[in-house]
Protein backbone atom coordinates (compact mmCIF):
# COMPACT_ATOMS: atom_id res chain seq x y z
CA UNK A 1 0.00 0.00 0.00
CA UNK A 2 0.62 3.42 0.15
CA UNK A 3 3.16 4.96 2.95
CA UNK A 4 1.01 7.97 4.23
CA UNK A 5 4.06 8.48 6.63
CA UNK A 6 6.11 9.76 3.35
CA UNK A 7 3.05 11.96 2.20
CA UNK A 8 2.69 13.95 5.28
CA UNK A 9 6.16 14.25 5.75
CA UNK A 10 6.46 15.76 2.08
CA UNK A 11 3.40 17.85 2.51
CA UNK A 12 4.80 19.17 5.72
CA UNK A 13 8.14 20.20 4.08
CA UNK A 14 5.71 21.57 1.05
CA UNK A 15 3.84 23.94 3.48
CA UNK A 16 7.00 25.21 4.58
CA UNK A 17 8.43 25.98 1.43
CA UNK A 18 5.16 28.01 0.70
CA UNK A 19 5.55 29.69 4.22
CA UNK A 20 9.32 30.30 4.05
CA UNK A 21 11.48 28.45 1.07
CA UNK A 22 10.80 28.62 -2.55
CA UNK A 23 9.58 24.80 -3.55
CA UNK A 24 9.89 24.33 -6.98
CA UNK A 25 8.68 20.42 -6.91
CA UNK A 26 9.31 17.79 -4.97
CA UNK A 27 8.20 14.40 -5.42
CA UNK A 28 6.89 11.22 -3.68
CA UNK A 29 7.85 8.25 -4.36
CA UNK A 30 5.00 5.08 -2.99
CA UNK A 31 4.73 1.68 -3.72
CA UNK A 32 1.20 0.00 -5.12
CA UNK A 33 -0.01 -3.35 -5.38
CA UNK A 34 0.05 -3.08 -9.74
CA UNK A 35 3.84 -0.82 -9.74
CA UNK A 36 4.62 2.06 -8.20
CA UNK A 37 3.23 5.55 -7.86
CA UNK A 38 5.44 8.81 -8.88
CA UNK A 39 3.25 12.22 -7.16
CA UNK A 40 4.74 14.91 -7.79
CA UNK A 41 3.85 18.19 -5.85
CA UNK A 42 4.54 21.98 -6.83
CA UNK A 43 3.89 25.42 -6.48
CA UNK A 44 4.07 26.25 -9.94
CA UNK A 45 7.19 28.13 -9.78
CA UNK A 46 9.69 27.07 -13.06
CA UNK A 47 12.67 28.10 -12.18
CA UNK A 48 15.03 26.38 -15.06
CA UNK A 49 12.48 23.51 -15.75
CA UNK A 50 9.70 24.06 -18.56
CA UNK A 51 6.34 22.91 -16.31
CA UNK A 52 4.26 23.85 -19.50
CA UNK A 53 6.19 22.52 -21.85
CA UNK A 54 4.01 19.37 -23.46
CA UNK A 55 7.06 18.10 -25.92
CA UNK A 56 8.78 17.92 -22.58
CA UNK A 57 6.20 15.62 -20.52
CA UNK A 58 5.27 13.65 -24.05
CA UNK A 59 8.55 12.87 -23.94
CA UNK A 60 8.58 11.83 -20.41
CA UNK A 61 5.67 9.60 -21.33
CA UNK A 62 7.27 8.29 -23.95
CA UNK A 63 10.27 7.16 -21.86
CA UNK A 64 8.06 5.59 -19.33
CA UNK A 65 6.44 2.72 -21.98
CA UNK A 66 9.51 1.52 -22.72
CA UNK A 67 9.78 0.46 -19.16
CA UNK A 68 7.88 -3.03 -18.18
CA UNK A 69 5.54 -1.64 -15.95
CA UNK A 70 4.73 1.02 -16.02
CA UNK A 71 4.30 3.34 -13.18
CA UNK A 72 1.52 5.85 -12.05
CA UNK A 73 2.12 10.00 -11.93
CA UNK A 74 -0.14 11.81 -9.82
CA UNK A 75 0.73 15.68 -10.25
CA UNK A 76 -0.72 18.55 -8.45
CA UNK A 77 0.33 21.58 -8.15
CA UNK A 78 -0.61 24.29 -5.17
CA UNK A 79 -1.50 27.91 -5.73
CA UNK A 80 0.75 30.80 -4.23
CA UNK A 81 -0.51 33.41 -1.91
CA UNK A 82 -2.19 36.09 -4.02
CA UNK A 83 -0.63 38.75 -2.58
CA UNK A 84 3.28 38.45 -1.31
CA UNK A 85 6.68 40.57 -0.88
CA UNK A 86 9.84 39.14 -2.17
CA UNK A 87 12.96 40.37 -3.30
CA UNK A 88 15.39 37.47 -4.83
CA UNK A 89 19.02 37.30 -5.37
CA UNK A 90 18.66 36.57 -9.54
CA UNK A 91 22.17 36.02 -10.50
CA UNK A 92 25.96 36.48 -9.84
CA UNK A 93 27.85 37.19 -12.89
CA UNK A 94 31.62 38.05 -13.96
CA UNK A 95 32.77 40.70 -16.47
CA UNK A 96 35.45 38.23 -18.02
CA UNK A 97 34.54 34.01 -19.11
CA UNK A 98 38.26 33.44 -17.71
CA UNK A 99 39.47 34.46 -14.40
CA UNK A 100 42.77 35.05 -13.41
CA UNK A 101 45.13 36.07 -10.46
CA UNK A 102 46.59 38.73 -12.42
CA UNK A 103 44.26 41.46 -12.21
CA UNK A 104 40.71 42.55 -10.56
CA UNK A 105 37.39 41.06 -12.52
CA UNK A 106 34.05 42.89 -11.70
CA UNK A 107 31.48 40.68 -10.64
CA UNK A 108 27.84 41.65 -10.70
CA UNK A 109 24.96 40.91 -8.27
CA UNK A 110 21.36 41.05 -9.88
CA UNK A 111 18.75 41.37 -7.33
CA UNK A 112 15.07 40.85 -8.27
CA UNK A 113 11.33 42.10 -6.96
CA UNK A 114 9.48 38.82 -7.87
CA UNK A 115 6.64 39.25 -5.15
CA UNK A 116 3.26 41.29 -6.27
CA UNK A 117 4.29 44.22 -3.95
CA UNK A 118 7.18 47.10 -4.27
CA UNK A 119 9.89 46.93 -2.05
CA UNK A 120 13.03 48.08 -0.46
CA UNK A 121 15.53 45.76 0.20
CA UNK A 122 18.61 46.96 2.32
CA UNK A 123 22.13 46.41 1.48
CA UNK A 124 23.36 43.43 -1.00
CA UNK A 125 27.25 42.08 0.60
CA UNK A 126 29.51 39.86 -1.30
CA UNK A 127 31.53 37.29 0.74
CA UNK A 128 34.29 35.64 -1.12
CA UNK A 129 35.85 33.24 0.47
CA UNK A 130 36.57 34.63 3.70
CA UNK A 131 36.46 38.43 2.89
CA UNK A 132 33.42 40.38 2.68
CA UNK A 133 32.50 43.21 0.03
CA UNK A 134 29.54 45.83 1.60
CA UNK A 135 27.66 46.99 -1.85
CA UNK A 136 25.34 49.74 -1.52
CA UNK A 137 21.25 49.52 -0.92
CA UNK A 138 19.33 47.98 -4.00
CA UNK A 139 16.75 50.75 -3.85
CA UNK A 140 12.82 50.46 -4.24
CA UNK A 141 11.84 48.02 -6.93
CA UNK A 142 8.64 47.74 -8.35
CA UNK A 143 7.28 44.26 -8.76
CA UNK A 144 9.40 43.09 -11.36
CA UNK A 145 12.06 44.89 -11.26
CA UNK A 146 15.81 44.11 -11.89
CA UNK A 147 18.50 46.01 -10.14
CA UNK A 148 22.61 45.30 -10.55
CA UNK A 149 24.96 45.90 -7.88
CA UNK A 150 28.43 45.73 -9.18
CA UNK A 151 31.98 44.80 -7.22
CA UNK A 152 35.26 44.73 -7.84
CA UNK A 153 37.45 41.44 -7.07
CA UNK A 154 41.07 40.55 -7.35
CA UNK A 155 41.26 36.97 -6.41
CA UNK A 156 45.04 35.98 -4.39
CA UNK A 157 45.01 32.32 -5.32
CA UNK A 158 44.16 30.00 -8.09
CA UNK A 159 41.41 26.72 -8.06
CA UNK A 160 37.81 27.13 -6.98
CA UNK A 161 36.27 30.32 -5.11
CA UNK A 162 32.97 30.20 -3.62
CA UNK A 163 31.27 33.31 -3.76
CA UNK A 164 27.97 34.16 -1.57
CA UNK A 165 25.59 36.79 -2.93
CA UNK A 166 23.49 38.33 0.43
CA UNK A 167 20.30 40.32 0.70
CA UNK A 168 19.45 42.62 3.71
CA UNK A 169 15.18 42.19 3.53
CA UNK A 170 12.63 41.47 5.58
CA UNK A 171 10.11 39.28 2.56
CA UNK A 172 7.92 36.46 2.76
CA UNK A 173 10.72 34.12 0.59
CA UNK A 174 13.99 34.26 2.66
CA UNK A 175 15.98 31.22 0.95
CA UNK A 176 16.13 33.10 -2.22
CA UNK A 177 17.62 36.11 -0.23
CA UNK A 178 21.34 34.50 -0.69
CA UNK A 179 22.76 33.23 -3.56
CA UNK A 180 25.87 30.81 -4.30
CA UNK A 181 28.18 31.15 -7.39
CA UNK A 182 31.77 28.82 -7.86
CA UNK A 183 34.29 29.81 -10.21
CA UNK A 184 37.35 28.40 -10.94
CA UNK A 185 40.32 30.75 -10.93
CA UNK A 186 43.22 30.21 -13.13
CA UNK A 187 47.26 30.99 -12.66
CA UNK A 188 47.91 30.10 -16.02
CA UNK A 189 46.47 29.37 -19.04
CA UNK A 190 48.70 27.99 -22.24
CA UNK A 191 48.26 29.27 -25.90
CA UNK A 192 49.99 27.92 -28.67
CA UNK A 193 50.49 30.57 -31.68
CA UNK A 194 50.51 28.44 -35.05
CA UNK A 195 53.05 31.02 -37.29
CA UNK A 196 52.42 30.48 -41.07
CA UNK A 197 55.13 33.12 -41.84
CA UNK A 198 58.21 32.26 -39.61
CA UNK A 199 61.05 33.15 -41.40
CA UNK A 200 60.27 36.79 -41.93
CA UNK A 201 61.70 39.37 -39.93
CA UNK A 202 60.34 39.38 -36.27
CA UNK A 203 57.44 41.71 -37.05
CA UNK A 204 56.85 40.64 -40.19
CA UNK A 205 56.17 37.17 -39.19
CA UNK A 206 52.00 36.16 -38.36
CA UNK A 207 52.09 35.19 -35.20
CA UNK A 208 54.44 38.86 -33.60
CA UNK A 209 51.74 41.07 -32.86
CA UNK A 210 49.30 38.63 -31.71
CA UNK A 211 51.95 37.38 -29.15
CA UNK A 212 53.18 40.54 -27.93
CA UNK A 213 49.87 41.22 -27.31
CA UNK A 214 49.02 38.24 -25.30
CA UNK A 215 52.14 38.86 -22.76
CA UNK A 216 51.89 42.85 -22.46
CA UNK A 217 52.88 45.68 -19.73
CA UNK A 218 49.92 46.01 -17.55
CA UNK A 219 48.97 49.68 -18.47
CA UNK A 220 48.37 48.21 -22.28
CA UNK A 221 45.42 46.52 -20.44
CA UNK A 222 43.23 49.77 -21.15
CA UNK A 223 40.95 49.53 -24.20
CA UNK A 224 41.69 53.32 -24.78
CA UNK A 225 44.52 55.76 -24.39
CA UNK A 226 43.40 56.76 -21.38
CA UNK A 227 44.92 54.54 -18.66
CA UNK A 228 43.87 51.15 -17.10
CA UNK A 229 39.89 50.74 -17.05
CA UNK A 230 38.28 51.83 -14.14
CA UNK A 231 35.32 49.32 -12.70
CA UNK A 232 31.92 50.93 -12.83
CA UNK A 233 31.48 49.57 -9.74
CA UNK A 234 34.09 51.80 -8.28
CA UNK A 235 32.69 55.04 -9.96
CA UNK A 236 31.25 58.09 -7.36
CA UNK A 237 31.34 55.04 -4.14
CA UNK A 238 32.90 54.69 -0.82
CA UNK A 239 35.17 51.63 -2.32
CA UNK A 240 33.56 49.52 -0.16
CA UNK A 241 32.70 47.15 -2.63
CA UNK A 242 36.20 47.05 -3.50
CA UNK A 243 38.40 44.08 -2.71
CA UNK A 244 40.83 45.21 -0.35
CA UNK A 245 42.44 41.83 -0.40
CA UNK A 246 46.51 41.88 -1.45
CA UNK A 247 47.55 39.45 -4.13
CA UNK A 248 50.44 36.82 -3.79
CA UNK A 249 53.22 37.99 -6.15
CA UNK A 250 51.69 36.47 -9.84
CA UNK A 251 53.10 36.48 -13.18
CA UNK A 252 50.61 37.16 -16.37
CA UNK A 253 47.81 34.39 -16.54
CA UNK A 254 48.25 33.99 -20.46
CA UNK A 255 51.26 31.96 -21.07
CA UNK A 256 51.77 32.20 -25.09
CA UNK A 257 53.84 30.13 -27.02
CA UNK A 258 54.58 30.06 -30.54
CA UNK A 259 55.13 27.51 -32.74
CA UNK A 260 56.16 26.89 -36.74
CA UNK A 261 53.95 25.44 -38.72
CA UNK A 262 56.97 23.31 -39.91
CA UNK A 263 57.76 22.39 -36.43
CA UNK A 264 53.88 21.85 -35.09
CA UNK A 265 54.20 18.53 -35.92
CA UNK A 266 56.62 18.24 -33.27
CA UNK A 267 53.20 19.17 -30.56
CA UNK A 268 52.74 15.87 -29.10
CA UNK A 269 49.76 16.72 -27.55
CA UNK A 270 47.01 19.94 -27.10
CA UNK A 271 46.06 19.38 -24.08
CA UNK A 272 48.31 21.38 -21.94
CA UNK A 273 46.40 24.23 -24.06
CA UNK A 274 43.61 26.12 -23.47
CA UNK A 275 43.50 28.03 -26.55
CA UNK A 276 45.54 27.35 -30.29
CA UNK A 277 45.80 30.21 -32.76
CA UNK A 278 45.97 29.90 -36.12
CA UNK A 279 48.05 32.90 -37.64
CA UNK A 280 48.18 32.67 -41.27
CA UNK A 281 48.37 28.95 -41.57
CA UNK A 282 47.99 28.34 -45.79
CA UNK A 283 46.80 25.12 -44.18
CA UNK A 284 47.51 22.20 -41.67
CA UNK A 285 48.72 18.54 -42.64
CA UNK A 286 45.89 16.28 -42.51
CA UNK A 287 46.94 14.24 -39.01
CA UNK A 288 47.47 17.89 -36.91
CA UNK A 289 43.97 19.03 -38.78
CA UNK A 290 42.00 15.58 -37.30
CA UNK A 291 43.46 15.62 -33.90
CA UNK A 292 43.02 20.18 -33.19
CA UNK A 293 39.52 19.36 -34.31
CA UNK A 294 38.95 16.62 -32.11
CA UNK A 295 40.96 18.41 -29.43
CA UNK A 296 38.15 21.50 -30.29
CA UNK A 297 35.23 18.99 -29.33
CA UNK A 298 36.99 17.72 -26.26
CA UNK A 299 36.44 21.31 -24.46
CA UNK A 300 39.62 23.44 -26.68
CA UNK A 301 39.46 27.25 -28.17
CA UNK A 302 40.33 28.02 -31.71
CA UNK A 303 41.17 31.46 -33.06
CA UNK A 304 41.49 31.37 -36.70
CA UNK A 305 43.09 34.58 -37.98
CA UNK A 306 43.71 33.98 -41.93
CA UNK A 307 46.11 36.08 -44.17
CA UNK A 308 47.04 36.04 -47.65
CA UNK A 309 48.44 32.53 -47.53
CA UNK A 310 45.43 30.91 -46.66
CA UNK A 311 43.79 28.43 -48.89
CA UNK A 312 40.18 28.18 -48.91
CA UNK A 313 40.13 24.48 -50.00
CA UNK A 314 41.69 23.30 -46.84
CA UNK A 315 39.54 25.45 -44.56
CA UNK A 316 36.32 24.93 -46.32
CA UNK A 317 36.63 21.35 -45.93
CA UNK A 318 38.21 20.92 -42.66
CA UNK A 319 35.49 18.94 -40.45
CA UNK A 320 34.48 17.61 -37.11
CA UNK A 321 34.40 13.90 -36.49
CA UNK A 322 30.75 13.66 -37.32
CA UNK A 323 31.14 15.50 -40.83
CA UNK A 324 30.08 18.74 -40.09
CA UNK A 325 32.38 21.83 -40.64
CA UNK A 326 34.51 22.96 -38.24
CA UNK A 327 34.45 26.90 -38.76
CA UNK A 328 31.82 28.82 -38.56
CA UNK A 329 32.49 30.09 -42.33
CA UNK A 330 34.11 29.97 -45.69
CA UNK A 331 36.34 31.72 -47.24
CA UNK A 332 35.10 33.04 -50.23
CA UNK A 333 37.56 35.31 -51.75
CA UNK A 334 40.28 38.01 -50.69
CA UNK A 335 39.97 41.63 -50.68
CA UNK A 336 42.58 43.69 -51.75
CA UNK A 337 41.61 47.37 -51.67
CA UNK A 338 42.01 50.55 -52.61
CA UNK A 339 40.04 52.47 -49.84
CA UNK A 340 40.25 51.17 -46.52
CA UNK A 341 37.26 49.45 -44.80
CA UNK A 342 36.36 49.89 -41.44
CA UNK A 343 34.88 48.29 -38.44
CA UNK A 344 31.27 48.78 -37.54
CA UNK A 345 31.55 49.02 -33.44
CA UNK A 346 27.81 49.04 -33.56
CA UNK A 347 27.49 45.35 -34.52
CA UNK A 348 29.64 43.70 -31.96
CA UNK A 349 27.30 41.26 -30.37
CA UNK A 350 29.73 38.44 -30.00
CA UNK A 351 30.26 38.56 -25.75
CA UNK A 352 34.05 38.63 -26.45
CA UNK A 353 34.16 41.51 -28.31
CA UNK A 354 31.48 43.46 -26.31
CA UNK A 355 33.79 45.38 -23.87
CA UNK A 356 35.87 46.97 -27.03
CA UNK A 357 33.09 48.07 -28.91
CA UNK A 358 32.42 51.12 -26.67
CA UNK A 359 33.63 54.08 -28.73
CA UNK A 360 33.72 56.12 -25.33
CA UNK A 361 36.64 53.70 -24.16
CA UNK A 362 37.65 52.00 -27.54
CA UNK A 363 39.35 53.76 -30.18
CA UNK A 364 38.95 50.70 -32.71
CA UNK A 365 36.73 52.86 -34.36
CA UNK A 366 40.06 54.07 -36.69
CA UNK A 367 40.79 50.37 -37.92
CA UNK A 368 41.45 50.11 -41.38
CA UNK A 369 41.76 46.73 -43.99
CA UNK A 370 43.23 47.19 -47.12
CA UNK A 371 43.02 43.65 -47.18
CA UNK A 372 41.08 41.21 -45.86
CA UNK A 373 38.82 37.80 -46.53
CA UNK A 374 34.96 38.01 -47.83
CA UNK A 375 33.57 35.20 -45.43
CA UNK A 376 30.36 33.61 -46.01
CA UNK A 377 28.48 31.67 -42.53
CA UNK A 378 28.78 28.08 -43.04
CA UNK A 379 25.90 25.68 -42.73
CA UNK A 380 27.36 24.16 -39.22
CA UNK A 381 25.31 24.23 -36.31
CA UNK A 382 25.46 27.03 -33.82
CA UNK A 383 27.55 29.49 -36.44
CA UNK A 384 26.83 33.16 -36.11
CA UNK A 385 28.03 35.89 -37.24
CA UNK A 386 29.55 38.48 -34.31
CA UNK A 387 30.85 40.95 -35.86
CA UNK A 388 30.33 43.18 -39.16
CA UNK A 389 32.73 45.35 -41.50
CA UNK A 390 32.11 49.12 -42.53
CA UNK A 391 30.56 47.22 -45.54
CA UNK A 392 28.79 44.79 -43.93
CA UNK A 393 30.76 41.86 -44.66
CA UNK A 394 31.55 39.66 -41.50
CA UNK A 395 34.36 40.80 -39.39
CA UNK A 396 34.45 38.01 -36.81
CA UNK A 397 32.42 35.23 -37.02
CA UNK A 398 32.01 31.98 -34.22
CA UNK A 399 30.27 28.88 -33.21
CA UNK A 400 30.58 26.08 -30.61
CA UNK A 401 31.72 22.43 -31.43
CA UNK A 402 31.25 20.18 -29.46
CA UNK A 403 32.03 21.20 -25.86
CA UNK A 404 34.80 23.70 -27.58
CA UNK A 405 34.64 26.72 -29.32
CA UNK A 406 35.90 28.38 -32.69
CA UNK A 407 36.35 31.90 -33.64
CA UNK A 408 37.14 32.73 -36.81
CA UNK A 409 37.89 36.32 -38.43
CA UNK A 410 38.41 37.88 -41.93
CA UNK A 411 42.08 38.83 -41.60
CA UNK A 412 45.34 38.19 -39.91
CA UNK A 413 46.09 40.26 -36.87
CA UNK A 414 49.40 41.61 -38.37
CA UNK A 415 50.30 45.31 -40.03
CA UNK A 416 50.31 44.14 -43.68
CA UNK A 417 46.96 44.61 -44.37
CA UNK A 418 45.30 46.97 -41.22
CA UNK A 419 46.22 49.10 -38.84
CA UNK A 420 44.91 46.79 -36.34
CA UNK A 421 48.28 45.94 -34.15
CA UNK A 422 48.54 49.98 -33.61
CA UNK A 423 45.03 50.94 -31.66
CA UNK A 424 44.97 51.06 -28.35
CA UNK A 425 42.17 48.63 -28.05
CA UNK A 426 44.17 45.90 -29.80
CA UNK A 427 45.42 44.12 -26.48
CA UNK A 428 42.22 43.78 -24.75
CA UNK A 429 40.61 42.61 -27.94
CA UNK A 430 43.19 39.90 -28.27
CA UNK A 431 42.80 39.09 -24.70
CA UNK A 432 39.09 39.18 -24.02
CA UNK A 433 38.80 36.65 -27.46
CA UNK A 434 41.95 34.25 -25.78
CA UNK A 435 39.40 34.49 -22.55
CA UNK A 436 36.27 33.61 -24.34
CA UNK A 437 37.65 30.99 -25.88
CA UNK A 438 39.50 29.73 -22.84
CA UNK A 439 35.83 29.49 -20.93
CA UNK A 440 34.69 25.81 -22.09
CA UNK A 441 37.98 24.27 -20.81
CA UNK A 442 36.82 22.00 -17.89
CA UNK A 443 33.46 21.44 -16.03
CA UNK A 444 31.31 24.42 -15.45
CA UNK A 445 31.02 24.44 -11.16
CA UNK A 446 27.35 26.09 -11.48
CA UNK A 447 24.38 23.63 -12.34
CA UNK A 448 20.91 25.45 -13.28
CA UNK A 449 17.89 23.64 -13.22
CA UNK A 450 17.46 21.04 -15.65
CA UNK A 451 15.05 22.44 -17.98
CA UNK A 452 13.97 18.18 -18.49
CA UNK A 453 11.54 17.11 -16.37
CA UNK A 454 13.45 13.26 -14.64
CA UNK A 455 11.66 11.20 -12.05
CA UNK A 456 13.89 8.70 -10.72
CA UNK A 457 12.59 5.03 -9.47
CA UNK A 458 13.62 4.20 -6.38
CA UNK A 459 13.91 0.62 -7.42
CA UNK A 460 14.91 -0.35 -11.39
CA UNK A 461 11.74 -2.07 -12.20
CA UNK A 462 13.60 -4.54 -14.37
CA UNK A 463 15.71 -5.32 -11.91
CA UNK A 464 18.50 -3.81 -12.79
CA UNK A 465 20.14 -1.36 -15.76
CA UNK A 466 23.36 0.08 -16.89
CA UNK A 467 26.37 -0.54 -18.57
CA UNK A 468 28.89 -3.19 -17.74
CA UNK A 469 32.08 -1.27 -16.12
CA UNK A 470 35.68 -3.28 -16.26
CA UNK A 471 38.01 -1.32 -14.81
CA UNK A 472 41.60 -1.21 -15.67
CA UNK A 473 45.06 -0.91 -13.92
CA UNK A 474 46.97 1.65 -16.13
CA UNK A 475 45.69 2.30 -19.74
CA UNK A 476 46.03 -1.22 -21.54
CA UNK A 477 42.50 -2.46 -21.25
CA UNK A 478 43.81 -5.99 -19.74
CA UNK A 479 43.05 -7.77 -16.54
CA UNK A 480 40.22 -5.78 -14.88
CA UNK A 481 40.65 -5.10 -11.31
CA UNK A 482 36.65 -4.63 -10.77
CA UNK A 483 33.88 -5.53 -12.76
CA UNK A 484 30.38 -3.70 -12.09
CA UNK A 485 27.44 -2.34 -14.03
CA UNK A 486 27.32 1.61 -13.82
CA UNK A 487 23.70 2.76 -14.46
CA UNK A 488 25.03 6.66 -15.16
CA UNK A 489 27.20 7.75 -17.40
CA UNK A 490 28.01 11.10 -15.38
CA UNK A 491 30.99 10.93 -12.83
CA UNK A 492 33.13 13.02 -10.91
CA UNK A 493 35.39 11.14 -9.07
CA UNK A 494 37.59 14.03 -8.33
CA UNK A 495 40.94 12.62 -6.93
CA UNK A 496 40.01 9.86 -5.47
CA UNK A 497 39.43 6.20 -6.61
CA UNK A 498 36.49 4.86 -8.55
CA UNK A 499 36.02 1.60 -6.44
CA UNK A 500 38.34 -0.98 -4.62
CA UNK A 501 41.29 -2.01 -6.25
CA UNK A 502 41.32 1.11 -8.43
CA UNK A 503 44.44 2.85 -8.84
CA UNK A 504 45.09 6.19 -9.43
CA UNK A 505 46.44 5.53 -12.73
CA UNK A 506 43.09 3.70 -14.65
CA UNK A 507 41.08 2.95 -17.54
CA UNK A 508 37.53 1.88 -17.76
CA UNK A 509 35.91 -0.11 -20.52
CA UNK A 510 31.89 -0.03 -20.65
CA UNK A 511 29.89 -1.77 -23.04
CA UNK A 512 25.89 -2.91 -23.16
CA UNK A 513 23.19 -1.43 -25.40
CA UNK A 514 20.63 1.42 -25.55
CA UNK A 515 17.34 1.60 -27.33
CA UNK A 516 15.86 4.73 -29.03
CA UNK A 517 12.35 5.71 -28.92
CA UNK A 518 13.05 7.42 -32.48
CA UNK A 519 13.37 6.14 -35.81
CA UNK A 520 16.25 9.50 -36.64
CA UNK A 521 19.04 10.26 -36.40
CA UNK A 522 20.78 10.93 -32.83
CA UNK A 523 23.73 12.75 -31.72
CA UNK A 524 26.18 11.55 -29.23
CA UNK A 525 28.19 14.58 -27.16
CA UNK A 526 30.68 13.53 -24.62
CA UNK A 527 34.11 14.75 -22.19
CA UNK A 528 36.33 12.88 -20.32
CA UNK A 529 39.02 14.29 -18.14
CA UNK A 530 41.84 12.43 -19.26
CA UNK A 531 40.27 10.94 -22.62
CA UNK A 532 36.92 9.34 -23.41
CA UNK A 533 36.05 7.61 -26.61
CA UNK A 534 32.82 6.04 -27.78
CA UNK A 535 31.48 3.74 -30.40
CA UNK A 536 27.70 2.95 -31.27
CA UNK A 537 26.87 0.23 -33.38
CA UNK A 538 30.58 -0.28 -34.08
CA UNK A 539 30.57 3.05 -35.49
CA UNK A 540 33.15 5.89 -33.44
CA UNK A 541 30.96 8.61 -32.80
CA UNK A 542 34.81 10.74 -31.11
CA UNK A 543 37.71 9.77 -29.81
CA UNK A 544 38.97 12.57 -26.48
CA UNK A 545 35.85 13.72 -26.20
CA UNK A 546 33.65 15.95 -28.79
CA UNK A 547 30.34 14.76 -30.76
CA UNK A 548 29.17 12.21 -33.47
CA UNK A 549 25.96 11.37 -35.26
CA UNK A 550 24.58 7.74 -36.28
CA UNK A 551 21.22 7.38 -37.22
CA UNK A 552 18.94 4.53 -34.78
CA UNK A 553 15.72 2.72 -35.01
CA UNK A 554 13.53 2.75 -32.51
CA UNK A 555 12.68 -0.02 -29.78
CA UNK A 556 16.13 -1.57 -31.51
CA UNK A 557 18.86 -2.03 -28.95
CA UNK A 558 21.93 -0.92 -30.35
CA UNK A 559 25.76 -2.07 -28.83
CA UNK A 560 27.25 0.82 -27.62
CA UNK A 561 31.43 0.99 -26.41
CA UNK A 562 32.94 3.79 -24.04
CA UNK A 563 36.55 3.56 -23.12
CA UNK A 564 37.96 6.28 -20.83
CA UNK A 565 41.38 6.81 -19.40
CA UNK A 566 43.10 8.62 -16.60
CA UNK A 567 46.58 9.39 -15.82
CA UNK A 568 46.46 11.74 -12.58
CA UNK A 569 44.50 14.05 -10.48
CA UNK A 570 40.89 14.21 -10.95
CA UNK A 571 38.90 11.86 -12.76
CA UNK A 572 35.60 12.79 -14.68
CA UNK A 573 33.57 11.98 -17.71
CA UNK A 574 29.77 12.40 -18.95
CA UNK A 575 28.26 11.10 -22.46
CA UNK A 576 24.75 12.06 -23.56
CA UNK A 577 22.58 11.85 -26.18
CA UNK A 578 19.58 13.84 -28.28
CA UNK A 579 17.68 13.93 -31.43
CA UNK A 580 15.20 16.04 -33.18
CA UNK A 581 12.50 14.41 -31.23
CA UNK A 582 14.11 13.77 -27.54
CA UNK A 583 16.13 16.30 -25.63
CA UNK A 584 19.80 16.25 -24.13
CA UNK A 585 19.52 13.00 -21.58
CA UNK A 586 22.48 11.76 -20.06
CA UNK A 587 23.11 7.84 -21.10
Amino acid sequence: GVDLGEVQRALSLFAQGLLGRPLHLRTVDTAARDGRHKSILTDGQNKGWEIDNKARWRSLVDGMGTLPSRPEVIFRRFSLPAAYRNAAVAGIRYSRDTIGTDRPVSIEVTIENTGTEAITPGTVDLKVDTEVLHGTPAGQLPPGAKQTVRFTHRFTRAGSAVLKASLEVEDDLAADNTAVSVCEVKERLGVLLVDGNPTAPFMQRAASFTALALAPAPATLAPSGSGPVRSESSEGSDQSNVSKAKPQSTGPLLDPEVVPLGRLGTVASFAKYSVVVLADVPRLPDSAARRLAAWVQGGGGLLVLPGPQALPDFYNRWQEAGGQPLLPARLRSETISRESIGLSLGSFTHPAVAMVADAKQSDLGGTLFTRCWKMEVSDAESSFVGALLGNGDPFLTARRSGLGSVVMCCANFDASGSNLPSRQAFVPLVHQLVYHLASPDGQSLNRAPSRQLILPLSAPLNGGGGLRGEYFKGRQLQNPVLVRIDSRMDVNWGGGSPGPGVPEDFSVRWTGSITPRHSEEYAFDGWGDDTLSVWVNGQLMFERGGEGKIRLEAGQPCPIRLEFADRNGGAAFQLAWRSQSQNREII
